[in-house]
């Protein structure tokens, strides 16, 4: 029941992990079209349009949101997995379609992160002392500004 627990709790992590690399993902796209659009070069009209807000916030107040309406999401509306579900895909208040992309990555590091910990399983060989530096590296990344 233990080992059930504690992957539950490391597949959480991995979703809310992936949930977040998509975010960035987005943004450092957003950053790249800007930069290309700056240099001179053509871009994707459509995609810009979709992804120029996200360029014009500062860092301490950028929060995720709808990339059609621009409605700022609750924290309750960024809860992986669950909360794509109970809004069965699609933005709460203008309804339009949430990627794929960002419930399968979700799900999948969800997937990993409980089955890497079933197999290495760190509580019964020792490696449970990794986990401290894990989490600092982590905490590293998250302070390095994009």
């Amino acid at each position: 029941m233990e080992n059930f627990l504690l992957s539950l709790i490391c597949g959480v992590i991995g979703a809310v992990l992936g949930s977040f690399s998509v975010a960035q993902v987005w943004r450092l796209r957003a950053k790249q079209l800007q930069e290309e659009r700056e240099s001179g070069k053509k871009v994707d009209s459509n995609e810009w349009k979709k992804l120029h807000s996200l360029v014009s916030v500062k860092t301490k107040n950028d929060r995720s949101h709808c990339l059609n309406c621009n409605y700022q999401l609750k924290w309750f509306d960024l809860i992986p997995i669950i909360s794509w579900l109970s809004l069965g895909g699609k933005c709460r208040k203008c309804r339009s379609k949430i990627g794929s992309l960002e419930f399968l990555s979700e799900i999948l590091m969800f997937a990993l992160f409980a089955i890497i910990f079933l197999i290495f399983n760190p509580i019964s060989n020792g490696t449970i002392l990794v986990l401290p530096a894990i989490r600092l590296f982590i905490l590293l990344i998250s302070l390095v500004p994009l």
